[in-house]
């Protein structure tokens, strides 16, 4: 269902993002949910970097609670980036526990630092290991940790690893939203399928007091000698489940667009045939018939921020290269011709936009 048409691209973006988890969802409903993460936002600003809460209960209370769930002290334990995600490695270390950390190189970068930051604030010292997927050897490097009985912290939303998001929408399993489908990595499902090792889920969240609100679980049982593809299924069914109890404290909303299925590369393949007769027949009319060659955008197309040209009926999509939405509100209001349209726009706008959405069809040309 693509998403209602709203003054801002950015705004269309998200919605088309929330949509993917809530197929009805509505300018409404993105708003309460903007408004519930604000919320989230400035209790984080004052309890864990303003300093106004007290850091000792906190800390007393992650510990009573790890200390009741001596399941999470080893194996594998699921997470995700939700409420204040990045206090649990210094939390587990404040238990005395040596935790490690699995990401991708992208999710390292941006997690360390908050969790470093956070984990001084918090008067908590030493340090988690950190143990990255595009290092060499990684994996024997994960066994040994969870075969010595070390607690293995997985962010499952990451979904990335060598070769970035391009490699998971082309290359990860078809994984169904009710909104749309996404593409997953597999990898963690087939580790899974050797170690046999315990598989738990924790998460924490903001109660609206700024006290935290901390859960263990696990995911859906696989059965014995399951296929990586189920038991990745399994994984993000946790995940997406935990993600709709408290769908505005998870920050990881950027997956959805950046794993879905429709931007893999064999979706937006076109094939070039179609394209060069587009295109000729673009250039034949801006050269011969340019006086009676009228220009209409077709219904749906939008530009989405980041950079996103969108034909949001035929759920294809393609790098906006420069065009803005608000560029294509002269050919929503009204089907111009071609000399119209130059004296509006210019020369290379038309040679440049104009030509480019005529040959993606995204515009049908109407001999007046």
């Amino acid at each position: 269902m693509p998403p209602a048409h709203n003054p801002s691209p950015r705004r269309r973006w998200d919605l088309w993002n929330l949509q993917a988890l809530d197929p009805d969802a509505s300018a409404a409903t993105l708003a309460a949910l903007e408004s519930g993460r604000r919320a989230c936002d400035e209790l984080a600003r004052r309890i864990l970097r303003d300093g106004e809460g007290d850091h000792s209960q906190l800390r007393a209370e992650a510990r009573a609670f790890l200390s009741a769930h001596r399941e999470l002290h080893r194996g594998l334990v699921l997470s995700l980036h939700l409420g204040p995600y990045s206090l649990i490695p210094g939390l587990y270390l404040d238990l005395g526990l040596s935790p490690v950390v699995l990401l991708d190189r992208a999710a390292h970068d941006r997690l360390r630092a908050d969790a470093d930051r956070q984990r001084r604030a918090l008067g908590l010292s030493g340090e988690p290991e950190w143990l990255v997927t595009d290092r060499p050897a990684f994996a024997g490097r994960l066994l040994r940790c969870l075969r010595e009985g070390r607690p293995v912290l997985v962010f499952l939303d990451g979904n990335s690893g060598e070769g970035g998001m391009a490699a998971t929408r082309d290359r990860g399993l078809t994984y169904r939203l009710p909104g749309r489908d996404l593409r997953v990595r597999t990898g963690l499902g087939r580790l899974l399928g050797h170690a046999h090792c315990p598989v738990h889920a924790l998460t924490v969240r903001w109660r609206p007091d700024g006290s935290l609100l901390w859960e263990a679980g696990a995911p859906e049982p696989w059965p014995a000698g399951a296929d990586p593809a189920t038991i990745t299924v399994r994984l993000y069914d946790w995940l997406f489940a935990e993600v709709r109890r408290s769908p505005e404290q998870w920050s990881a909303w950027g997956m959805l667009g950046a794993a879905s299925a429709c931007f893999a590369s064999e979706r937006l393949a076109v094939d070039p045939l179609e394209l060069q007769r587009r295109e000729i027949r673009f250039l034949d009319a801006l050269a011969h018939r340019p006086d009676r060659v009228r220009i209409a955008l077709r219904a749906g197309v939008e530009v989405w921020e980041p950079g996103i040209l969108a034909d949001t009926r035929g759920e294809a999509f393609y790098a906006a290269e420069g065009l803005r939405d608000a560029s294509l509100d002269l050919l929503r209001a009204a089907s111009p011709t071609l000399t119209e349209l130059r004296a509006l726009c210019g020369r290379r706008w038309v040679e440049g936009h104009a030509r480019r959405l005529a040959t993606l069809g995204l515009v049908d040309l109407v001999v007046a």
